[in-house]
């Protein structure tokens, strides 16, 4: 929780990589607990155009809203609902090329995209693993996430370790109780974590 706070205090682009991932959540065309079977799901047009608009000023928008169109399509499409799942690809279409004619003004506009692409390379996950260094990725990558949960600088070693085991158990918790009452919602949560 620190962290969210400290970045939402922030003019920085986190704050808003914070709200779109909110709004997006909200908007998201999804069954909930609430959600009666004969009742029909929201419309992904409010979602969509969240989402055009997101993905001009949040990076991780696009991996947030992708999770959410996935999981909004695979219900659709398990529950035989194959306008609906038209609809959905057709809002994605359409949000996606928001985010295309943002990605390449941005990639047009870049000065040195070799340099961004030396610095960002560790952040993503090596396609296909080479060598073992490179299978290692998964664990090292699973460990900076746990590293400093808390945002408590002044904890090491053992005390580390135990926010780290304690932030891992949240969320396996977490994930349990979105499995039970708002499981779309959890495969839309999920699955930009296996896409980044």
């Amino acid at each position: 929780l620190p962290y969210l706070v400290y970045f939402a205090s922030e003019v920085k682009q986190y704050s808003f990589d914070v709200l779109a991932t909110v709004v997006l959540l909200l908007l998201a065309p999804l069954p909930d607990a609430s959600t009666d079977e004969g009742k029909p799901l929201r419309s992904p047009w409010p979602f969509a155009l969240a989402a055009a608009a997101a993905v001009w000023f949040s990076q991780p928008a696009v991996f947030v809203a992708a999770g959410i169109a996935l999981a909004a399509l695979l219900h659709r499409w398990r529950s035989a609902d194959r306008a609906g799942a038209v609809r959905v690809v057709l809002a994605t279409a359409a949000w996606g090329a928001s985010f295309a004619v943002s990605y390449l003004l941005s990639r047009a506009l870049a000065d040195d995209t070799e340099f961004l692409r030396a610095w960002w390379r560790s952040g993503f996950m090596p396609l296909p693993p080479t060598s073992l260094a490179e299978l290692d990725w998964f664990r090292q990558t699973v460990l900076r996430v746990l590293e400093d949960p808390l945002g408590r600088y002044d904890v090491a070693g053992a005390g580390q370790l135990v926010q780290g085991m304690a932030a891992l158990l949240l969320v396996v918790a977490g994930c349990v109780a979105l499995s039970r009452g708002r499981r779309w919602t959890l495969v839309a949560l999920v699955l930009p974590v296996l896409g980044a």
